[in-house]
């Protein structure tokens, strides 16, 4: 593998997780929704770290039952074991498991940042992920990818981040919404008994 060829599979390997989380997560976000009950306009900040390690499991499973997830389908990838075959749900489980810790950082901002960096300055070189290293699993293309199928994905990517970007920003609106109107309550409060 040249090395534009490396750069290529490690945008499409970040391109494919990235969609297939976001497919995951924007419907656990619509039933916390419903079991939190409509006064709950969108969920808490909080709840993507918790919805994270779940959606990651999500994938592990809908890979191993149907081998493939949409993004990765979508940008011709497949996850395969040492002999060139479908890893068992448990090694995809560990897999996505070790993805969570030494590939996004346990979603903590700061150190999520640079896990990302050093994972994709590792595999724009064609070097293997190291949990794919240790694991004894590899992502290959499982073939030719044309320009249309490509320029499709960008567009379906794009949909799916700008909705849940306009999410992320309502959870941010909605909590600085309720952060103020618990602020003006407490000096309310405050000023009624002060004065």
């Amino acid at each position: 593998m040249n090395a534009h060829e490396a750069r290529v599979l490690a945008v499409y390997r970040f391109s494919a997780r990235s969609l297939d989380l976001q497919l995951v997560l924007l419907p656990l976000f619509c039933l916390l929704r419903w079991v939190k009950g409509a006064a709950l306009e969108v969920p808490d900040m909080r709840w993507v770290l918790l919805f994270l390690p779940v959606a990651l499991g999500v994938d592990a499973v809908v890979y191993a039952w149907c081998g493939r997830t949409p993004g990765r389908w979508a940008l011709r990838l497949e996850v395969v074991d040492a002999g060139g075959g479908r890893p068992s749900v448990a090694r995809l489980l560990r897999r996505n498991r070790a993805v969570w810790f030494r590939g996004m950082g346990c979603g903590i901002a700061p150190f999520c940042a640079v896990v990302f960096w050093r994972l994709y300055a590792r595999l724009r070189r064609g070097l293997p992920a190291g949990y794919d290293l240790r694991l004894g699993t590899e992502v290959r293309r499982s073939g030719p990818l044309s320009a249309g199928r490509e320029r499709l994905f960008a567009l379906v990517l794009a949909g799916v981040t700008l909705v849940s970007l306009y999410g992320v920003v309502s959870v941010l609106e909605t909590d600085a919404r309720l952060f103020w109107e618990d602020t003006g309550r407490e000096r309310s409060v405050g000023g009624n008994h002060g004065g």
